[in-house]
């Protein structure tokens, strides 16, 4: 099913089902591959289809927490913007359905996929909210607030107290930011493959 021009939704909000994290290969760019590489390892990432995707275990991917994904504010551009599918050119048809100005145009469509988009005359909080958000990740990256679910994966964060004891709490950073970034040359490759 092909994706549907934005005014014909009414609202779409990540509830953290995870569904999109167990259905799909994340593909990255050349940047996203080499950071998260160098962050976490190579051994994070494979080759499908002649692309540099996050690696997927257990049906799912590798990132993937109790239907929340572990890397935060260092999810891949795509993980970030889905299902929302923001475009230069009207690449789905429906033109005049899907423009949408912002500081210059571009043309939105929405993934049906995702079972939690509710189909109707656009809300508020899409048009204002959600669409710049995902305009503004697409363009730039950077933070999410809108397409992204509220939820946050508490994790064990092992601690040493005053005594030398350690301790165990939960933390709301993502599982992987406790370990140290490595540095590691890139693969072969990884240096021939196009973004």
């Amino acid at each position: 099913m092909p994706p549907i021009p934005w005014r014909r939704v009414k609202d779409w909000e990540c509830v953290a089902c995870g569904s999109c994290c167990r259905r799909f290969y994340v593909p990255l760019s050349r940047e996203e591959a080499v950071g998260i590489a160098a962050k976490y390892g190579w051994d994070k990432l494979e080759i499908v289809h002649g692309k540099t995707v996050l690696k997927r275990v257990n049906g799912g991917c590798i990132f993937q927490v109790d239907n929340l994904c572990s890397l935060g504010n260092n999810k891949p551009i795509i993980c970030k913007t889905w299902p929302i599918l923001v475009m230069k050119k009207p690449v789905y048809g429906r033109g005049e359905e899907a423009a949408f100005q912002l500081d210059e145009m571009y043309y939105i469509y929405v993934d049906l996929r995702c079972p939690n988009i509710v189909l109707g005359r656009p809300s508020r909080r899409l048009v204002d909210r959600v669409i710049p958000e995902a305009i503004r990740i697409r363009r730039n990256g950077g933070p999410q607030r809108f397409t992204t679910s509220s939820l946050r994966t508490p994790i064990p964060l092992i601690t040493i107290s005053e005594i030398g004891e350690p301790s165990i709490s939960l933390s709301r950073f993502p599982a992987f930011s406790l370990q140290q970034p490595r540095r590691l040359h890139e693969p072969p490759w990884l240096r021939d493959l196009t973004s």
